[in-house]
């Protein structure tokens, strides 16, 4: 794979965490194939991230931001 290409794969998935944290304001309720498809392909990333940082309050994850900034370092080292 070139460089780039895992670049973009790395930004595609950054949206994907994206979309899963927007759609955790508005359901828990993962039973819609869209739904269940970002949560299935998201969570081996931010499981692993929880087992380290557990939520602010016992509320709050922040596990996706974390990831972010995580896959955001490795795409620019890719890019």
């Amino acid at each position: 794979m070139r460089p780039s290409m895992i670049g973009n794969l790395i930004q595609v998935y950054i949206v994907l965490i994206i979309v899963r944290a927007v759609l955790s304001w508005f359901t828990q309720d993962m039973r819609h194939p869209f739904a269940r498809f970002i949560y299935i392909v998201t969570e081996p990333l931010l499981g692993q991230i929880r087992k380290y940082v557990k939520p602010i309050g016992g509320v709050v994850d922040i596990s996706p931001v974390i990831a972010i900034l995580i896959l955001s370092v490795l795409s620019m080292v890719f890019i």
